[in-house]
């Protein structure tokens, strides 16, 4: 009797485990909602300090959503991304419309709140664990910390 209900359990566990996909993230620390902290400037030298304000960068599979969450029009910006030894790179933006569909963003301006100028845009990955973030361009670094 013993051996049939270990034999039922094993089966059971292997009939449910086969009928699961599972549909994981690579990305390691970089999956998470994180907050942008500062905007550097590297060529000015100035700092934009953003701790008050509340602009996220939410990274999930292959999607890097953005978005500032007091503005009241609640716009989202959603990229398609790459990233490989030491680079992030940004491409296919889109403003996220959920009744109308997304829109391409053909004005880079636009992103530039998010430290975003350039589509695509090539970020090099300075620094990153699960708590912090620094992203670098040859214009500007962004340092993030996880929410």
């Amino acid at each position: 009797m013993n051996n049939k209900l270990t034999y039922l359990a094993v089966v059971m566990v292997t009939v449910v485990l086969a009928s699961c996909s599972m549909d994981t993230s690579h990305n390691g620390a970089l999956d998470g909602y994180w907050k942008l902290t500062t905007i550097d400037s590297l060529t000015t030298g100035g700092v934009n300090n953003l701790k008050d304000a509340s602009i996220f960068w939410s990274v999930q599979k292959d999607l890097l959503t953005v978005r500032d969450n007091n503005d009241p029009t609640n716009r989202e910006y959603v990229f398609r991304f790459q990233r490989s030894e030491g680079t992030l790179i940004l491409s296919e933006g889109q403003r996220y419309d959920r009744t109308n569909g997304n829109v391409d963003v053909d004005d880079p301006s636009v992103l530039s709140p998010y430290g975003i100028n350039h589509q695509p845009e090539t970020f090099k990955v300075d620094h990153l664990t699960h708590r912090v973030m620094t992203l670098s361009t040859e214009e500007l670094r962004l340092s993030f910390k996880k929410f």
